[in-house]
């Protein structure tokens, strides 16, 4: 396993950070990872660990070589985050302030209806009252 990881990193001519760990069984889900720049191979057989091994170093040298894109990206997803935040709060205050002038506009207008049903304010003359409902009598009198 060293031989091919000294091997790999010759043929490459980087990863020379790395180092191996083989640690048959040491994982049920992983055959192998990089973490900590060491290469921890997990597969029991000599021959699959070989090949596990190979992809684990080629992984890190893809995940090296597109890691300052991935950094960029959290930091715009970062400030697009806290930028989207700050328009959520923004719009939300609106919402809320519209929301309670349509509520004023409706309770006023509730009041007004209420007024309307317990009758004018000023009295009326009887001859200014509208007798609609009742029949008139011979004359035009009710």
């Amino acid at each position: 396993m060293e031989n091919e990881l000294q091997r790999l990193k010759g043929l490459f001519g980087c990863g020379w950070n790395l180092s191996i760990l083989w640690l048959p069984g040491g994982s049920d889900c992983l055959d192998g990872e990089v973490r900590n720049d060491t290469i921890r191979v997990y597969e029991g057989n000599p021959d699959k660990a070989i090949s596990v091994l190979r992809h684990e170093f080629l992984d890190y040298l893809v995940c090296k070589a597109v890691k300052p894109y991935q950094d960029l990206i959290n930091v715009q997803r970062t400030t697009v985050n806290a930028v989207l935040k700050e328009l959520q709060e923004e719009a939300h205050k609106e919402k809320e302030r519209i929301v309670e002038k349509l509520k004023s506009v409706l309770e006023a207008q509730e009041t007004e209806s209420r007024f309307e049903l317990s009758g004018p304010r000023f009295p009326m003359r009887v001859s200014e009252r509208k007798h609609t409902g009742k029949r008139l009598r011979e004359g035009g009198r009710i």
